[in-house]
């Protein structure tokens, strides 16, 4: 890992995009403390796609599914349900919730059982709004793999819904997307990506690795202007972003596990965002709660 005090360039993984985006402010101050001080930040436009389909979808869904609950546990019911078979989707509903919480307690004020799902709608749609902005304004941006430059942004329409109409049926056909003309030039790279990640031990060749070796073999085959099946482009996000680092550039994310053998491959370092252990930052402890000393 290179002295944070020789780092000028960052790239920032989605999970540490969120983190810094979207998420409460002990995530953000995590985020921020694998940052070296006075790098730039660039973010990819493909990590502003995969936050836009993956994370932000689930909170959008999160949203409109508050419109058809009649109280906050009848929105934790179907959360529940909607993200059984779908752990990303549920995970990034739960964080939703700790967030939510993490707010009452700032804020310290008096919620009335009722309120709380009409408060959670309108605290949702702040963030969606405010995550939005910051994630397309708050950083410094490059597109070497030639994903949409730009995108729209989350609407909020008459009948209370969020719509987030995302050019996704338009991935993987030449005319939209740029991933063919990133391809030339670097089949070998990718070929020999997906042959080093075919060596790891078994451990460490888990069931997503497994799909993007094969995903990555079948982008290497690309035709220059030849289209392509947008699930391989997704499952060779990690790859893909670490492509984008390339030169002097240092890639911060939360997921070492996945990034690592990638960035070796590619000799480029990475510096790893914990998960915060506290939804406040460490120099802002809470506060104890006052219990009664015997019960009335």
């Amino acid at each position: 890992m290179n002295s944070p005090d020789t780092i000028q360039s960052v790239v920032l993984d989605s999970s540490v995009v969120i983190g810094l985006a979207f998420r409460n402010r002990g995530e953000q101050r995590a985020c921020e403390s694998a940052i070296p001080s006075g790098a730039k930040r660039i973010c990819p436009r493909y990590v502003i796609f995969e936050v836009a389909k993956g994370y932000l979808s689930y909170i959008i869904r999160l949203h409109n599914h508050s419109l058809t609950c009649s109280s906050l546990s009848d929105l934790l019911k179907k959360a529940k349900e909607d993200g059984f078979f779908r752990p990303y989707r549920g995970a990034a509903q739960i964080d939703a919730f700790i967030d939510y919480q993490a707010e009452l307690e700032q804020a310290d004020g008096p919620v009335r059982p009722s309120e709380q799902l009409l408060e959670f709608r309108v605290i949702l749609r702040r963030w969606i709004r405010m995550g939005w902005e910051k994630m397309t304004t708050g950083f410094e941006y490059q597109n070497l793999v030639g994903c949409y430059d730009h995108l729209p942004e989350p609407r909020l329409q008459e009948n209370g819904l969020i719509e987030h109409d995302l050019p996704i049926n338009r991935c993987g056909t030449p005319s939209n997307c740029g991933l063919n003309l990133f391809v030339d030039g670097r089949r070998a790279k990718l070929l020999g990506l997906a042959a080093h990640l075919d060596k790891l031990s078994t451990a460490e060749l888990d069931s997503e690795t497994k799909k993007r070796i094969e995903s990555l073999r079948r982008i290497s085959e690309i035709s220059t202007g030849g289209g392509f099946k947008k699930r391989d482009c997704y499952k060779c996000g990690d790859a893909l972003i670490c492509f984008e680092a390339l030169g002097d550039k240092t890639v911060v994310t939360k997921n070492g596990k996945h990034f690592n053998p990638i960035a070796n491959y590619l000799g480029i370092a990475t510096r790893i965002a914990q998960n915060s252990i506290s939804t406040r930052p460490p120099e802002e402890p809470a506060q104890p709660a006052q219990l009664p000393l015997h019960e009335s």
